[in-house]
């Protein structure tokens, strides 16, 4: 006995819930801008706006109310005011107003670490720390041969270290900050 399957197509026609033209991600000065563009929204609740970095999972970090029903063009901003240091990658997860999502495509965002600026690089007493980023830091200080030999903590309006204490000789200062970025500096200490 053969069996037969008859298979049955249908077309309908499906609205989509946005019609997303444009997103764009833009440092500007210290904060990631945001901007997209809708054609038409149907069902439309909103956009959730989510960043991750290289190694981390992707976090919420604003929502944008939509505006439900649209056949007209839709302008959207968001400020990210808080991007972290290195590579940040922006989507949007759009949701209707059934619980149903979808993704934007990605923008990469690259926010360099600025450099402190240690002086002076030759010191017999004291060294200088400009340029740092607001924040407590964690500041350790190691011989020419690698060995820890000072640990200090301090915040970015304290910017003085005592190095009195110390052999003459190379050292490597390195500068950690609350978002575990690192950054290494060499001085000489002076008799």
């Amino acid at each position: 006995v053969r069996k037969e399957t008859i298979y049955y197509f249908y077309q309908c026609e499906v609205s989509l819930p946005v019609e997303l033209d444009l997103f764009r991600a833009e440092l500007v000065d210290d904060v990631v801008s945001l901007s997209w563009t809708t054609l038409s929204e149907f069902n439309n609740q909103g956009f959730y706006i989510e960043r991750k970095t290289d190694f981390n999972n992707w976090e919420e970090i604003g929502f944008k109310q939509g505006e439900g029903n649209s056949s007209m063009n839709m302008d959207y901003a968001f400020i990210d005011e808080n991007p972290k240091y290195g590579t940040n990658y922006y989507r949007l997860r759009q949701v209707d107003f059934d619980g149903t999502s979808a993704f934007s495509e990605i923008e990469t965002i690259v926010r360099n670490d600025p450099k402190s600026i240690i002086y002076p690089s030759y010191t017999s007493d004291y060294l200088q720390i400009e340029n740092m980023v607001q924040g407590v830091y964690h500041v350790y200080i190691y011989n020419e041969i690698g060995k820890v030999v000072m640990t200090k903590r301090m915040d970015s309006s304290n910017s003085t270290i005592n190095v009195t204490e110390l052999s003459p000789g190379p050292y490597f200062i390195r500068l950690i900050n609350k978002d575990y970025t690192s950054e290494s500096h060499l001085f000489i200490k002076m008799r």
